[in-house]
């Protein structure tokens, strides 16, 4: 897979965050949500947490999935 050069303001975020809200608990949710209210990332976070949202979105095997959800909840601390 290529490495993305595109910035993912909050907004693509938020939808992203929209998309796949389903999958994640409503704490994780919360957090997300909060966090970007709030603006506590960095462009580069943005950017990361956008793709590991975007990843939640394809077919990915549990193992994946579970440590995809771990790396955003990582997100939280």
């Amino acid at each position: 897979m290529g490495i993305c050069m595109k910035d993912h303001p909050s907004e693509d975020v938020l939808e992203k965050i929209e998309a796949v809200k389903e999958q994640l608990e409503a704490s994780v949710l919360e957090g997300l949500l909060f966090g970007l209210e709030n603006q506590k990332w960095d462009q580069a976070q943005l950017n990361e947490l956008f793709h590991a949202l975007k990843k939640l979105e394809k077919r990915i095997t549990n193992e994946e999935r579970t440590a995809t959800l771990d790396q955003i909840v990582s997100f939280l601390d």
